[in-house]
């Protein structure tokens, strides 16, 4: 296993001992370098309280981001690391945190706390390699583990289950029979994790390489979360196929706007990806892929472009490319030439782009609704190509429906 953390962390790693802090990188840097992955983040434990680590970074910007449970944020050359106390945990009343913690210097124990063999490694650049629980090999064999029994690691915290299932679909790890079956042992306490919580696991897991077999296998686990989710095979091939963003996965999961609504509100979804999610679903009954090409399919996508925009139609039809049998391809390939054509064309699509404004039909008497319905007809016009985007000929037109 080679890992190659950048100066910075090494930096910070250097001064920990220095203060006489023993410290290791830990948790998913290690496991990524494992797999041969470029690590996303470099977190280090440390053998003493976050008081003690505070003092060791004296001359950093320290952030107390998780003081509490023993994390700060330690900034070195403007690059963010998390420094967690070794640690020991009590019990989990609420079956989300633990309900005590005391800081120790045994980083046996501070591994022996961490959720799945492949996350409880810690490697030092001198030291090497610290693995107590066989993650490297499990890692090898492509194996997702419990640390100690996953019926109490699952009990602890039930979102374990959900960050077992992003690791296989992300990772393409597959989980070893009594984890699995503790998942779904313990499927119905996911109802005490926070909506946010299973919303930031579940849009993850959507947009790994291995998803479509995941949410096969574990359908009921995904079905009790969010029930108006279509899991079959027709729908996950699609979603394995359609690229790796969430909204556009999970959309081809969601059979109507009102389920692609209340999925996306009961997981707290933010505003933004909730409407993207609920339009793509709302576009599948688009009649534009059933016209034949010519002036009536060109009126609507212009419509539909200066209503939604071409990156949500681009999305739209990503979703429908996954889903078409391959003769079909040809037809969206077209008519994603179509939408660049009108791009580049700068093709009135919108009221914002006439060549006249509210302003040209109040100097011509319409008040009130009259300016907007006006408006609207005569856009209806131009993208059906019987009006140029002419200033004169709206004009002259506009007159004609005073």
């Amino acid at each position: 296993m080679k890992i190659t953390p950048p100066p910075a962390a090494l930096k910070l790693l250097a001064l920990l001992e220095q203060a006489g802090l023993s410290a290791y990188f830990v948790g998913g840097c290690v496991r990524d370098a494992q797999l041969g992955l470029p690590p996303k983040d470099w977190d280090i434990a440390a053998a003493a309280p976050p008081e003690r680590v505070m003092r060791a970074c004296a001359g950093l910007r320290v952030i107390e981001s998780g003081l509490r449970h023993g994390t700060v944020t330690v900034l070195v050359d403007g690059q963010a690391f998390e420094v967690t106390s070794f640690r020991r945990e009590g019990n989990y009343s609420d079956r989300r945190r633990p309900d005590t913690i005391a800081f120790t210097a045994d980083l046996f124990a501070d591994l022996s706390r961490r959720d799945f063999t492949c996350n409880a490694m810690a490697w030092h650049p001198a030291k090497g390699l610290s693995d107590p629980f066989g993650g490297a090999a499990d890692l090898e064999a492509r194996t997702l583990r419990c640390v100690g029994g996953p019926a109490l690691r699952f009990a602890e915290d039930a979102l374990r289950i959900l960050r077992a299932l992003r690791f296989a679909a992300v990772l393409g790890l597959r989980l070893e029979a009594a984890t699995a079956a503790q998942c779904f042992a313990h499927k119905g306490a996911l109802a005490f994790v926070a909506a946010e919580r299973k919303r930031d696991e579940l849009l993850k897991l959507l947009c790994g390489a291995n998803t479509a077999a995941v949410l096969l296998e574990y359908a009921e686990i995904f079905t009790a979360i969010l029930p108006a989710l279509t899991i079959a095979g027709q729908s996950c091939a699609a979603l394995q196929t359609a690229p790796p963003r969430a909204h556009i996965r999970l959309a081809l999961l969601l059979q109507t706007e009102a389920d692609a609504r209340a999925s996306c509100e009961a997981l707290r979804c933010p505003r933004r990806f909730t409407d993207a999610v609920c339009l793509l679903v709302r576009l599948q009954k688009s009649a534009l892929a059933q016209l034949p090409p010519g002036s009536a399919r060109g009126a609507e996508l212009r419509r539909l472009l200066g209503r939604h925009g071409a990156a949500a139609l681009l999305d739209w039809i990503a979703l429908r490319e996954a889903q078409a049998p391959p003769g079909e391809q040809p037809e969206w390939t077209a008519l994603k030439t179509e939408i660049a054509a009108l791009q580049a064309d700068d093709a009135c699509l919108s009221r914002g782009q006439l060549a006249i404004n509210g302003k040209d039909l109040q100097a011509l008497g319409m008040r009130g609704r009259q300016v907007g319905e006006v408006l609207e007809r005569l856009l209806e016009q131009v993208l059906t190509g019987r009006l140029a985007n002419d200033r004169g000929t709206l004009l002259r037109a506009a007159q004609k429906k005073k």
